[in-house]
């Protein structure tokens, strides 16, 4: 496949994986609704955590240069924070209902323990940004 194929591939598949994000954020934002009356309780708090970094990472995909292999590489590691971050809410979400998380194949885990340094301000490298 040549370079040009990849990247148009990736373009494709980046839209994909937006689209399914908004839709869980959809998702999070309904059942937020249906707990209204609970804002103060720690499910509603976690379901928080998990919308607003959803929308964050939105908002940083959108910064990025769509024809920038480092664009690419910025995205799917920005991608992978917010896999991390995700699953580290629900096993707090499973730990509060006491209850078993779902199934996750041994290479969709994440170290339970929350990496503190990822929860630091990112700015982007100039050349990845477009200039919109």
């Amino acid at each position: 496949m040549s370079p040009h194929c990849a990247l148009q591939r990736s373009i494709q598949n980046r839209g994909n994986y937006n689209k399914s994000l908004q839709e869980i954020r959809q998702i999070i934002v309904d059942k937020q609704v249906e707990l209204s009356g609970r804002t103060d309780g720690a499910l509603y708090l976690l379901l928080d955590s998990i919308r607003e970094g959803i929308r964050q990472f939105l908002t940083f995909e959108q910064k990025l240069d769509r024809t920038s292999h480092e664009s690419r590489e910025l995205y799917f590691a920005g991608l992978e924070m917010l896999r991390g971050h995700i699953y580290r809410s629900l096993l707090q979400i499973a730990r509060i209902a006491d209850m078993d998380i779902p199934h996750f194949a041994p290479g969709m885990r994440y170290d339970a323990d929350w990496w503190l340094d990822a929860y630091q301000p990112f700015s982007l490298p100039r050349q990845g940004v477009s200039s919109q």
